[in-house]
């Protein structure tokens, strides 16, 4: 009897161990999705703010603020009297005019020669950030282009490669800039 009995403790006992393994083992699963559950949320929490911030940042308008005008105007400086174009797309939003005015500004402080055009321009394809062209495509005018580049990249928007363009006759600059959308 006394055999049986101690049988039966072990028997029960390693039944109550299975069955509290069993029971840890959910457990452990359970806690495990609540936790990829959780780092899901957390994703898609700061997703959706790095979209409410471009959102945001969509909706203001441009500007330069001081330091990046502090800091194209050591850029562009050391070619004083340099000759350039900044045009702007009219359909690119409606900061762009304004946006274009300081950029000329920024130029004009540095002691480029900017060329204002009164008319309006439209793209085919829309242009986000800036385009650069270069007229008598001579290694100074890709200098100066690259420098325009280098300058308007302070900014933080795109800006595209100087592209080669035929000369214009009635373009007095080399290098044109074209400001677009955000």
């Amino acid at each position: 009897m006394v055999i049986l009995g101690v049988a039966g403790e072990v028997l029960s006992d390693a039944g109550v161990y299975i069955f509290s393994w069993h029971l840890q083992t959910i457990s452990d699963n359970d806690v495990s999705a609540a936790q990829q559950k959780v780092t899901e949320a957390d994703d898609r929490t700061k997703k959706a703010e790095a979209r409410e911030a471009k959102l945001e940042q969509q909706a203001t308008d441009r500007h330069i603020p001081p330091e990046q005008r502090k800091k194209m105007l050591a850029i562009l400086r050391p070619r004083r009297g340099a000759k350039i174009t900044i045009w702007y797309i009219t359909d690119s939003g409606a900061d762009t005019l304004a946006y274009t005015l300081e950029i000329q500004d920024v130029f004009n402080d540095a002691k480029w020669h900017v060329f204002h055009r009164p008319n309006l321009v439209s793209m085919d394809t829309p242009l986000h950030g800036f385009a650069l062209e270069v007229q008598h495509d001579s290694p100074s005018n890709q200098q100066l282009a690259r420098l325009a580049a280098k300058a308007l990249a302070v900014t933080g928007y795109h800006v595209s490669p100087p592209k080669s363009i035929p000369p214009e006759p009635n373009e007095d600059a080399h290098v044109i800039v074209w400001v677009g959308g955000k």
